[in-house]
């Protein structure tokens, strides 16, 4: 008699920040290995299940991901059942104090009873100067989806927190593959001359 196989263990992870931070890029970047350039906004609510292996086994995070709007017209199911989050902001901004506002009102949208995990994307992209932001107040991990940078580190962290186990590692879902940047019309211009 085959034994039927032990459910994975499946959490509601909530990623909230600013349109445009990089939050449906994290989250594909996950699911297909793959680096998307073209932003394309979110609309509506998306909900996408990222299945990692671990050294405790898999564990299922389901991502719901939505627009500013959704997290206010839809807040009740939206925010429903939630155990963990990721709150994402862009470093790139030139106003540092502008990425603090975004973390601390979207922060102040979650359960304060919840495992959290903040971060601060687009580091590839952060300008020459240190961000002044209070740091050893809220503790943030600067990351880039782009250069695969620390894109990890929420998952293991939460990961860690839910098994308690501090040992615990995970391992990517899929091989994250190089960013294909396409090149800006600057850059194509001198292969474009060459042929003449």
């Amino acid at each position: 008699m085959s034994s039927r196989p032990s459910p994975i263990p499946t959490f509601k992870c909530v990623i909230v920040g600013k349109e445009g931070c990089g939050k449906s890029t994290f989250i594909h970047r996950h699911l297909t290995g793959h680096f998307e350039q073209k932003y394309l906004p979110t609309f509506g609510i998306t909900v996408i299940k990222l299945i990692f292996p671990t050294t405790r086994g898999p564990i299922c995070f389901e991502m719901w991901e939505g627009g500013k709007a959704e997290y206010v017209q839809y807040r009740n199911p939206f925010f429903k059942n939630v155990q963990c989050a990721i709150v994402m902001f862009d470093l790139s901004l030139k106003d540092p104090f502008k990425n603090f506002d975004e973390y601390y009102s979207m922060s102040n949208m979650l359960p304060s009873d919840i495992l959290k995990f903040v971060c601060g994307n687009k580091a590839d992209q952060e300008l020459g100067n240190p961000s002044p932001l209070p740091t050893n107040i809220h503790r943030c991990t600067k990351m880039s989806v782009k250069t695969n940078m620390n894109t990890l580190l929420p998952f293991l962290h939460l990961s860690r927190r839910i098994f308690k186990d501090p040992s615990l590692e995970v391992m990517p879902r899929t091989t994250l593959l190089p960013a294909q940047v396409e090149p800006n019309r600057q850059e194509r211009q001198p292969e474009q001359d060459k042929d003449l």
